[in-house]
Formats: structure tokens, C-alpha cells, sequence
């Protein structure tokens, strides 16, 4: 089969080029490429195209549209109009040359090829329909039909020469008479009816008996139609044909007529006609078509319905035979089936048939078939159902959340991953507005996020633009996630409704928080542990010197006294250095099993003592040992304990507490699966505000004027160490909690 040629009308060179092999590789051939309208005409004569692909902004004096309106009205050939335009303007002047497609740049290899196809298939068929009514046309013009005209009251104001061989009468004998005085009395009645209601506008074909001048009778088709005057009825206009001889010889005519129509009016394969004798038999009229003798058999197979099944797939005989009951009453029947080729290949078809009911013998007595292959849709249907399955399969099981809404903002599609985003089951979700059921918050601001598929109503964002916020379930439970709209489109860029992409990007926000904070002061520790070093080993040097002055000194000196100030200071600062060094290198944990209940019993009561907090246990009894450092837990509490005390300047309560967890799976946290310590500190004291959060694990960051900043990080580098992660949670004004897991 010759591959369809495409003229290519485009002025960008590059664009052009890269239609030409897109087109090629679809199995197309470019019969030229024109960077003009005045260019496309004149190749449109030479190459003679099947279908033209337009730009419509072309340089030059003519535009697409122009050239569109000139290929398609003076040569017939079809035009697809490629547009980066989206303007009403300009898509309603091209839709006005009456277009077989408009295709907005960019151009996806897909839709490229669905409007091709679409296009030469529509044109091979309009193609078909004009040689069809030319056909007619011919045939209506060598036929000696009647034209006539009658008033609302029946009374003939004009009719053709031609009834005189009808009729016998001359025009003049029966202008100005009556309708009805032509017809036979037995039809009277039934003319009557037909003509009251051709002029109530129901006209329909009728055929009718009518008595010629010499008195024979002689039967005759009458179309009419109803003739209108200021949109009141004034008459009947109608073609009135002789159709004795067609009457006399009705069964002739009859296999005439479904011949045709069968070949004619219905996109058909294969066709026949079975005469069903009052026996039972059938006998074969006629057969057409080109289609069983490509599956290897001769038509004679059309000739009998026993020959006809046994070519029909097994298990499909039992529907041809469910089908039986219902003709023989004269009921139209269509079926599905496969059927073997000569070769053993299997082929889908459908086979139409047409009973005739025969009033005089009251039965039926002809079955005329259509068959068409069907092959090619039942195997695209397949695909299509294939690649639902898949897609519907790939939707269920994404860990993405993905909604689709209309084009009125009604969800259509809620995936299971949404559901568990959002806390709304896809029953519930459906037919409701999404601006409803998703309530995101932007990070930085707090504010509401603006409905995604609003912005993209409004031009905002583009498709496939991430955008990053927290999304609250309807549980109130909140979710950093990052997400993504998409317009989709339908038939000529019109909206058609969106998708939605939602991924919860929770633990990963906060591993990459864990990962930064952890360079970020390792990078610091290294610093401060140089410096520490260097620092101590001054203060041992100053202190040796200051000891020696001590040791050559009066003790009721006054110098005396200044030496040991001097040397209360310098231990001071031992202490400040051993900090920033436990806070450098950890203190790498000397592990052993410890009981992790009595650590924080032990350290919370000593640190907290004599100052105005309480403290609350909730211990777990089945918390047993874990191996760790003990000293370094007891300073983990310590420091704990004091920064929550220090954040209730007037008093409140620290809550302790401490319980085993079982994580089977790597959670949001980014915890491998185990067996856990959880320890709890919360106070109830003003909170940390938002700005400030990620800090307070920052080394030397502090909001107290007197502090050293590095209480939490040692709690952070110890708990690092120890293969385990902190956890803060705050809201200004109610309080902290930090969350240890061991």
C-alpha cells in the first residue's frame, strides 16, 4: 500500500526539518516542503499532495489561512493547520476555511499521527460521499420523474410535462384540480392522512395507486415536501415516479435494493443474501466481496450457513445460534465472532444481518449478511484495555498521589497514595471539589497555598512545575510534600481538566536536614577541637606558671590572693575546653548495658534540684539495658534537663519519659527497622519560635546572653555517636519536646 504523501507549508527551516522526520518515521512521505502560501499553491499542482500540514503565520503576501482557504476550495486537497497560537481570532478564522484539524505547537508525535489519520480518513470519505451524490445526481437527471406543486387546500398549482405519459392528462386538464381527484379510492383515505401530515412538517416518502385518463391503474412514489411562506404552510412540493413496473417485479427490485444498500451505505467486507426456503434451506442468492477470498475460501462459503460455521471459532457457534430465534421474527441481529483463516490464523469479525419478513407467507424469507473485518479494532481494543490495566495497575501502586479533576474542578481519579495523603477515601473525594479536600500551607510564610488548579485557570504555573508546601490531612496531621498540576487538554486545545502529583517528601526534607546539620558541625568540631587543643595546652602552660608563683609567694600576700582568682578562672576555662572537645570528637562512647530508667532518674534529679520546676516520670517497666556510655547519657539529661528548665523563667513542669518501640520499616525519621529506646524531655515552657528551630543544635547558638551554646550540640554529637538521632518538637507558646531514639 503507497504511503500517503504530506506537503509540509512551514517557514521556520529548523521546525520544518524536524516535521519532515517525525512524518517519516510514522510512516508518511513528504512530498515537499513550502516556506510560502503563494510556494504551497504551486507545489500543491506539481506534487499533488494528499493532505497539507499549514503553519498559519507565514512570511509573505498570503498566510496560512488564506493558502489553507485556496488548496482545500480550488484543488480539493485537505489542510491541518499547525499554529504556536491560541488566540479565539486566529482559531476562529481558520476553523471558518473549514479545517480538518488544528494542531497547537508543540506538536506530540501522537496527536500528529491521531489528526492525519483522522484527516485522510475523513477525506477519503467525504471523497466517496461526493462520487456517490454525483452518481445520483446523473441518475436523477436521466429519470423522467413528475415535479409538482399543491396549495394548503389540495388543489394542483403546477406540475411537469411528464405526467402526461403517466396519467394520459395534459398539464392544463390537471392544473387548478383537486389533488386527491387522481388517486384510487382503496388509497384515498391513506393520501389524506399522508398529506395532513406533510404539512404539519412530517412528510415521508409514500407509494400510491392512481387512475390514468383511459382508467388503468398504475402505481406511483410520491416524495414531497412542505413549502413555506412568511413561516406559514403554504403547500407541497414533491417528485411524484411511475413505479409499476418496479411493483410488478418487487422481488427483483427488492434484491436490487438491499444489494445496495448493503454495498452502498454500509462499510462492508463482505456481503450475501440466503434465501430461507419454507423447509428450512437456505439458498444463496448473490455474494460480494474481497474479504473471504483474503481468508482463502470462495464466496460459495457466504452460500450456506453449515459451511459458514464451520470456519466460526468453537466457542463462538453458540452465539450465531442464539442469534437464529431472533431473526426468524424479524429481528435485526449483529455478532462479534472469530473465524479461521485457510491458513489456521484467527480473524474477528462482525456479521450484520438483515432479515426480510414477507407479509403475504408471514415469515422470514431472506437473510442478507454484512461482514467486516474487524480485526484491526478488536487488537487496538485489546491493546487499549492492556495499557488501561497497566496504567491503572502503575496509578494504584505509585507511591505518588495523583488527583484528576474536571474542567469544572471535580475530582475524577483519586489514587490510593492520595487517599493516604490526604485522609479522604476516593469514594468520598469523588464529584467533590479539590479545593476542598487538599489544604496545603506554604513553609516559609504559613499562608494557605493558592488552589493549584486555580493557577493554571489563571496562566500561573506551568505544567509540570514543582512546587514545595505542607499538606494537612483531614486527621490534622501534616506532611511536607512537594507537588505538581497539569493542564489537560482535549480537541482543539480546549481545557479539559487537570492532574495533580503529589510526592511526600517528609523523611527525605528531614534526612537531608539531619545530613546538613551533621556536615555542619562536624565541619565546626574540627574548628573547635584545633583550637580547644591549642587553647589547653596554654592554660596548662598559664597554670603551671601561676602555680609556681603561688608556690614563691606569701599566702597573706595580697598578690596571693590575685594568683588563685587567677587559677579558679583558668579551671574554668579546662572546663569550657573539655566541652568543646567532647563536643569535637563525641568522646567516643565507651558502650556497656546500662539501665537507661535509673540515667534519667539519676541525672534528672540532681540537675533540677533546688530550682522551681517539677519533674513527672512516665518510665517505661519493660525498658531494660541498652548498651551506652553512661556518663555521656547522664550529661545527654543533664543538658536536656537544664534547657528545659532554663526555657520556664517562672516555673512549670518537665515531663521525662521513656518507652521500647518495634519500627518495622524505614520510617519518615529515617530509622532502619529495630528495636528502639525512645526518651522523651518535654517542658512546658514558651516554645522555640519557627526561625529558630533549626538551630538550637548549632554549636555557640544561643538565645541567653550568659550561654555557651553548647549544651545541645554535645546532646546532638553524643546521640550521633551512639548510631541514634534527636528529634525537636516546638510551637511558640506551647512548650518543647525533645525525642531521643536509641
Amino acid at each position: 500500500m503507497p504511503r500517503k504523501r504530506i506537503l509540509i507549508v512551514e517557514d521556520e527551516a529548523l521546525i520544518a526539518a524536524d516535521l519532515a522526520g517525525r512524518l517519516a518515521g510514522l510512516g508518511y512521505e513528504v512530498s515537499g516542503i513550502a516556506e510560502s502560501g503563494e510556494k504551497s499553491l504551486e507545489m500543491s499542482v506539481s506534487t499533488k499532495p494528499d493532505i497539507v500540514l499549514m503553519d498559519i503565520t507565514l512570511s509573505g503576501k498570503m498566510d496560512g489561512i488564506q493558502a489553507g482557504r485556496e488548496l482545500y476550495g480550488r484543488l480539493g486537497i485537505p489542510v491541518i493547520y499547525l499554529t504556536a497560537q491560541s488566540d479565539p481570532a486566529t482559531l476562529k478564522s481558520a476553523r471558518d476555511t473549514d479545517p480538518y484539524g488544528i494542531l497547537t505547537k508543540p506538536i506530540r508525535d501522537m496527536d500528529l499521527f491521531s489528526s492525519l489519520e483522522t484527516a485522510l480518513r475523513r477525506h477519503c470519505l467525504e471523497s466517496r460521499l461526493k462520487a456517490s451524490e454525483g452518481k445520483y445526481r446523473q441518475m436523477v437527471e436521466n429519470i423522467r420523474d413528475v415535479i409538482y406543486e399543491v396549495d394548503h387546500q389540495g388543489m394542483v398549482t403546477y406540475i411537469s410535462s411528464a405526467i402526461e405519459a403517466i396519467l394520459g392528462y395534459s398539464t392544463d386538464e390537471i392544473a387548478g384540480k383537486p389533488y386527491l381527484s387522481f388517486f384510487h379510492d382503496g388509497d384515498i383515505s391513506r393520501v389524506k392522512n399522508d398529506f395532513t401530515e406533510s404539512l404539519a412538517g412530517k412528510s415521508r416518502p409514500g407509494e400510491y395507486r392512481v387512475v390514468t385518463k383511459n382508467g388503468t391503474v398504475r402505481w406511483v412514489r410520491i416524495f414531497d415536501s412542505l413549502v413555506c411562506v412568511k413561516g406559514q404552510a403554504a403547500g407541497l412540493r414533491g417528485v411524484l415516479t411511475d413505479i409499476t413496473d418496479i411493483v410488478d417485479a418487487r422481488e427483483s427490485l427488492r434484491k436490487s435494493e438491499e444489494r445496495y444498500r448493503i454495498l452502498s451505505e454500509i462499510t462492508t467486507d463482505a456481503a450475501s443474501s440466503l434465501r430461507l426456503n419454507p423447509d428450512g434451506t437456505f439458498e444463496r442468492e448473490w455474494s460480494a466481496g474481497t474479504f473471504i477470498q483474503t481468508m482463502g475460501y470462495p464466496l460459495e462459503r457466504l452460500g450456506s450457513f453449515d459451511l459458514w460455521l464451520e470456519i466460526v471459532h468453537p466457542d463462538d457457534i453458540h452465539i450465531f445460534k442464539k442469534e437464529i430465534p431472533e431473526l426468524l421474527k424479524g429481528n435485526i441481529g449483529s455478532v462479534e465472532v472469530r473465524v479461521f483463516a485457510a491458513d489456521g490464523s484467527l480473524r474477528w469479525i462482525r456479521d450484520t444481518v438483515f432479515p426480510y419478513w414477507d407479509e403475504n407467507e408471514q415469515r422470514v424469507v431472506r437473510l442478507v449478511s454484512a461482514v467486516e473485518d474487524i480485526t484491526d479494532r478488536k487488537e487496538a481494543e485489546r491493546a487499549l484495555h492492556d495499557e488501561k490495566a497497566r496504567l491503572s495497575v502503575t496509578i494504584r501502586d505509585i507511591a505518588d498521589g495523583i488527583i484528576t479533576v474536571d474542567r469544572e474542578g471535580r475530582v475524577v481519579l483519586f489514587n490510593p497514595a492520595a487517599e493516604s495523603f490526604t485522609g479522604w477515601s476516593s469514594s468520598e473525594a469523588a464529584g467533590s471539589s479539590a479545593v476542598e479536600i487538599l489544604t496545603m500551607i506554604d513553609e516559609l510564610t504559613d499562608a494557605p497555598v493558592p488552589d493549584p488548579f486555580g493557577q493554571l485557570a489563571e496562566g500561573g504555573k506551568g505544567p509540570g512545575t514543582l512546587s514545595r508546601a505542607r499538606l494537612i490531612a483531614r486527621d490534622g496531621t501534616a506532611k511536607i510534600v512537594e507537588y505538581s498540576a497539569t493542564a489537560l487538554r482535549e480537541r482543539l486545545d480546549m481545557p479539559g481538566g487537570a492532574v495533580l502529583v503529589v510526592r511526600d517528601i517528609t523523611g527525605r526534607v528531614r534526612l537531608e536536614d539531619e545530613l546538613r546539620k551533621a556536615q555542619r558541625l562536624e565541619s565546626l568540631g574540627e574548628l573547635a577541637g584545633g583550637i580547644a587543643h591549642d587553647f589547653n595546652n596554654l592554660l596548662t602552660t598559664v597554670l603551671g606558671n601561676i602555680s609556681l608563683a603561688k608556690i614563691r609567694s606569701d599566702k597573706t600576700a595580697e598578690p596571693y590572693r590575685y594568683l588563685e582568682n587567677a587559677e579558679k578562672a583558668i579551671a574554668q576555662a579546662r572546663d569550657l575546653t573539655r566541652q568543646i572537645l567532647t563536643f569535637a570528637r563525641g568522646g567516643e562512647p565507651i558502650k556497656e548495658p546500662v539501665d537507661i530508667g535509673s540515667i534519667v532518674r539519676e541525672a534528672a534529679g540532681v540537675c533540677l534540684d533546688g530550682r522551681d520546676v517539677l519533674c513527672e516520670f512516665d518510665l517505661s517497666d519493660n525498658l531494660g539495658t541498652v548498651m551506652a556510655d553512661r556518663g555521656q547519657m547522664i550529661q545527654v539529661i543533664q543538658n536536656l534537663a537544664i534547657t528545659s528548665a532554663q526555657a520556664m523563667t517562672s516555673g512549670g513542669l518537665v515531663r521525662f519519659s521513656a518507652r521500647r518501640l518495634d519500627i518495622g520499616k524505614v520510617d519518615a525519621l529515617g530509622l532502619a527497622p529495630g528495636n528502639y529506646i525512645n526518651i522523651s524531655v518535654e517542658d512546658s515552657g514558651v516554645g522555640i519560635p519557627s526561625v529558630l528551630r533549626e538551630r538550637v543544635f548549632d554549636p555557640y547558638f544561643s538565645t541567653r546572653q550568659n550561654g555557651s551554646g553548647l549544651g545541645l550540640a554535645i546532646v546532638y554529637s553524643i546521640v550521633k555517636k551512639h548510631g541514634g538521632i534527636i528529634v525537636l518538637e516546638s510551637e511558640e507558646g506551647s512548650g518543647s519536646r525533645f525525642k531521643i531514639y536509641l
